[in-house]
C-alpha cells in the first residue's frame, strides 16, 4: 500500500480484515526488520504459534533506494500456512 498518508495502522487494519474474512486468528508481536521502520513492524503468528509473516511501515531508505516518493506499508503473509490450520 503506497500513498501520501499511510502507516502501520493501515496495514494492520488490512491484516486484521483479511484474517477476519478467512475466520483465522492472527497474533501480532513487535519485531525488528531492516526493511521497516523500528517500532512500526510486527511478526504475524497463527493460533498454533506458527510464524505466518511480517507487516509494517517501509523504511524511508528503502523507499528512496527504489525511487518511491510516498510512504508505504507492506504485508507478507503465507496463505499456505494460514489455511493449513
Amino acid at each position: 500500500m503506497i500513498r501520501p498518508h499511510v502507516g502501520y495502522a493501515e496495514i494492520r487494519a488490512v491484516a486484521d480484515a483479511f484474517a477476519h474474512e478467512l475466520d483465522a486468528t492472527l497474533e501480532v508481536k513487535p519485531t525488528e526488520h531492516l526493511g521497516f521502520l523500528p517500532g512500526c513492524v510486527a511478526a504475524l503468528f497463527g493460533a498454533s504459534g506458527t510464524r505466518l509473516g511480517v507487516m509494517g511501515e517501509v523504511h524511508p531508505e528503502v523507499l528512496e533506494n527504489h525511487g518511491l516518493r510516498h510512504p508505504a506499508s507492506a504485508l507478507e503473509l503465507s496463505l499456505e500456512k494460514l489455511l493449513r490450520r
